[in-house]
């Protein structure tokens, strides 16, 4: 888009997404957004490059990837094609993960590993399985399951410190209505 960091890296970015991020947040003068410069500039750049509006941004860590996911019981993935990775990254150096094709459910923990193994496949296989994990949590978290007091209160402590956000509280009832309306089956 053009802001100032355009009289300096031009009109295309030839770096990752995520290496934007960390440049808007190191040269604040360069993007819009003071302390919210990172997120303001994946919303301008994605936005423009994708012709969208893009108002809001939602930041989850791993650790709270893995604690939603535990906190909704988990989640059943049907998984298309084998995941084999001999060089995953684990807390004690390289791990070999195999994930076989079929219906797994899956912890927190290992819905993490699925989504983001990157060795032996391609970005885009990857992509399809990050899609995969949130749209099977999507199907699976109804709004019977969420209202639940143990759930609700269990993704209430799995949120906080995980998530950043600048999403308007008062709009979540918008947002779960907006979110039933979405045709799972139909997402490319």
């Amino acid at each position: 888009p053009d802001v100032p960091a355009r009289s300096v890296f031009g009109s295309t970015w030839n770096r990752k997404i995520n290496a934007l991020f960390q440049q808007a947040r190191a040269r604040p003068d360069l993007f819009p957004g003071g302390k919210q410069s990172g997120y303001q500039a994946l919303k301008d750049t994605l936005g423009n490059l994708y012709g969208l509006k893009i108002p809001y941004y939602v930041e989850v860590d791993f650790q709270g990837f893995e604690k939603v996911v535990d906190a909704l019981g988990g989640v059943v993935v049907n998984v298309q094609l084998p995941v084999v990775d001999d060089n995953y990254p684990g807390n004690e150096g390289k791990l070999r993960v195999y994930i076989p094709t079929g219906v797994q459910h899956m912890t927190g923990t290992q819905a993490l590993v699925y989504a983001r193994s990157r060795h032996g496949s391609s970005d885009f296989d990857r992509a399809s399985r990050q899609q995969r994990v949130i749209l099977s949590l999507r199907q699976q978290a109804d709004f019977a399951t969420l209202a639940r007091p143990d759930v609700l209160s269990a993704l209430v402590k799995a949120t906080k410190g995980a998530v950043r956000t600048d999403f308007p509280v008062d709009k979540l009832p918008q947002l779960m209505e907006l979110a039933q309306r979405v045709d799972v089956g139909n997402v490319r």
